[in-house]
């Protein structure tokens, strides 16, 4: 598992392309205080995985493993605002 393409879409957010065609965004979970915090506009796609100053990253499967646990949860929530169906 690769990712291909990122960009850097919130303080903590960002949308990930992997090589096996998923997609999607994931909020990475930084606790106050972390050194990531002041970096994390400087996110790099390095052909494998996000790599930010100082040698910080994460395995690509974890990411990919955010991001489907970030689509099911969003999900979720969208269903709680949708009309019940009638019939």
């Amino acid at each position: 598992m690769r990712v291909l393409d990122m960009r850097v879409t919130g303080p903590t957010r960002l949308w990930l392309a992997f090589s096996d065609g998923f997609s999607g965004e994931v909020d990475i979970p930084l606790a106050a205080g972390d050194p990531l915090i002041p970096v994390f506009d400087q996110a790099i796609c390095n052909g494998l995985t996000v790599e930010w100053p100082g040698g910080i990253d994460y395995c690509p499967d974890t990411l990919r493993l955010w991001c489907e646990a970030t689509f099911v949860k969003e999900a979720r929530l969208a269903d709680r605002f949708l009309p019940p169906c009638v019939s």
